[in-house]
């Protein structure tokens, strides 16, 4: 699937009807070319690969993070990985 939408002719199945369109938050290069086929495709929708970054993810984030702290202070880790 990678190999696919990763193809140039992803942008013009969107442009032609044949693809409904996509949103993608990882391209092949990083940042984005300004020649990419995929700026100019209507249907498409690109993030800054920050898609992830919703307030409630963040905010899950540091909650998780301020727990395994202080578990780890108490002496019992979680969520411990070798």
């Amino acid at each position: 699937m990678v190999g696919w939408f990763a193809s140039r002719t992803w942008p013009t199945r969107c442009v032609w009807g044949k693809q409904a369109g996509a949103a993608l938050d990882v391209v092949a290069r990083e940042p984005i070319g300004v020649d990419s086929p995929l700026l100019v495709v209507a249907r498409c929708i690109l993030t800054p690969h920050i898609a992830w970054a919703t307030a409630s993810a963040r905010k899950r984030l540091t909650e998780t993070t301020a727990k395994n702290v202080a578990a780890f202070l108490r002496g019992v880790p979680i969520n411990v990985v070798n």
